[in-house]
């Protein structure tokens, strides 16, 4: 109910693992969130193992609810944002596949990357 809150086009679906479901919007991923509580205050030992055999704790509840505004208010507030979020304008297929977001400042973070954005 608090999703709708933010945005009326965000919804939540299973994912592929079980202790967590993914929050989209307007169909497109955004980010996972707890399937089961979602508590107000940090539980360490309340969390999934990844695929690594790592630990992750869930993320709580205002946590879930401010990384969600942040992107709704992103794509909704820049225009060059929302292209690539959804895969339009110079972030089509074609466009990207003939190098037309070459200078666009679009990071896909490499593994390692990823890594220190988990451990952060």
């Amino acid at each position: 109910m608090e999703l709708k809150q933010i945005h009326s086009d965000l919804s939540i679906a299973p994912l592929a693992r079980p202790q967590a479901v993914g929050i989209f919007y307007k169909g497109v991923y955004l980010c996972a969130c707890p399937n089961n509580n979602i508590y107000d205050h940090p539980m360490a030992d309340y969390g999934m193992e990844g695929p690594n055999g790592r630990f992750y704790p869930h993320p709580t509840r205002q946590m879930v609810l401010d990384k969600v505004n942040g992107f709704v208010k992103r794509i909704t507030n820049d225009k060059d944002y929302h292209d690539a979020f959804f895969g339009e304008g110079e972030y089509t297929d074609s466009k990207l596949a003939a190098g037309g977001a070459t200078d666009s400042g679009i990071l896909v973070p490499d593994e390692e990357q990823t890594n220190q954005l988990l451990d952060a």
